[in-house]
């Protein structure tokens, strides 16, 4: 903490913030966060750091799954529902707030046809019918009434897809085929590189992608060829749906940002990207009827229809 000085109240929620770390990444937090700090004092011309200042610069170390610690440090207990009253109750937990939300789109017109476009679905969530599954499905609908004909999608949870073993054979110059592996990705491979467009729908569980989105982006592997090069054709783009519990919205949009990333670096560039949250309590993401609850809120799911239909035309 060299160069910081504090005031009572911002000592106390400086500790708060680092002691809120498992204790193997407290001196890494510390660390982080003093340096944030000492330049937000710099920045603002001021000597002592209060609460005020400790809150605005852990924006910049938490994660937004985190912040509810920091808007409590600033204003105390926010009033509300806490999360775990959609657990007490039914009723509780229909009545909390769902929300989708569509990412700035970078989609621009495209010279190929909707019609001429091949865009696969890749399902990463277990449920079927689902709230990530409903969503995807109106992507795909959107998709269709914007012109594409040529959709097919994939749900993961139903294919023999097993692990990466990490032998590196698809790495070698003389190597063909995707992978040594022999189970139903021999199928799926040959669609992700015909498709003009890909669109993964997942759900967060855990603070991270599922186990079958990880799965597959870890067997995506061998797209990468000896010293880097790229085995998938160019000009491919993509949209991101990830679900989650937590009623925060942009919680967990640093995993979908991750997701983003790892398709980058195989070339394919995400255009549309769809977070949605609050599924968490009582019935798990399901209303009384057993239906996904996120089929309450056609506003909500109707953002995930026009990202769609934006992703094929490019037209808004």
């Amino acid at each position: 903490m060299t160069g910081v000085a504090f005031t009572e109240d911002g000592k106390e929620a400086f500790d708060r913030i680092v002691n809120s770390a498992a204790p193997i990444l407290r001196g890494r937090r510390r660390e982080k966060l003093s340096a944030i700090l000492a330049m937000l004092l710099a920045a603002r011309r001021v000597s002592l750091a209060g609460k005020a200042e400790v809150s605005d610069a852990g924006r910049f170390v938490l994660t937004k799954v985190q912040e509810p610690l920091l808007d409590m440090l600033r204003t105390g207990p926010v009033d509300g529902k806490p999360m775990t009253s959609s657990y007490g109750s039914v009723d509780d937990y229909m009545s909390r707030e769902r929300h989708v939300t569509r990412w700035p789109s970078v989609s621009t017109p495209q010279s190929r046809s909707p019609a001429d476009c091949r865009v696969l679905a890749i399902l990463a969530s277990p449920r079927k019918g689902g709230n990530t599954d409903i969503l995807l499905e109106e992507a795909l609908r959107g998709a269709h009434d914007a012109g594409a004909t040529q959709i097919e999608k994939v749900r993961l949870q139903s294919l023999d897809m097993r692990f990466c073993i990490g032998c590196r054979k698809c790495k070698a110059p003389d190597f063909t085929g995707f992978c040594v592996i022999k189970d139903d990705l021999r199928e799926v491979f040959p669609k992700l590189v015909a498709a003009d467009v890909v669109v993964f729908g997942f759900p967060i569980y855990q603070g991270r992608e599922c186990s079958q989105l990880a799965t597959f982006l870890d067997r995506m592997d061998c797209f990468w060829g000896p010293r880097f090069l790229k085995r998938l054709p160019p000009g491919k783009r993509a949209m991101v749906i990830g679900t989650w519990g937590q009623y925060t919205p942009g919680a967990f949009d640093h995993v979908l940002e991750h997701v983003i990333g790892l398709l980058h670096a195989f070339g394919i560039e995400t255009t549309e990207s769809i977070s949605a949250c609050g599924f968490a309590g009582q019935l798990y993401g399901w209303d009384r009827e057993g239906k996904a609850i996120i089929c309450r809120y056609p506003v909500e799911v109707a953002k995930a229809y026009q990202a769609g239909k934006n992703l094929v035309s490019g037209e808004g």
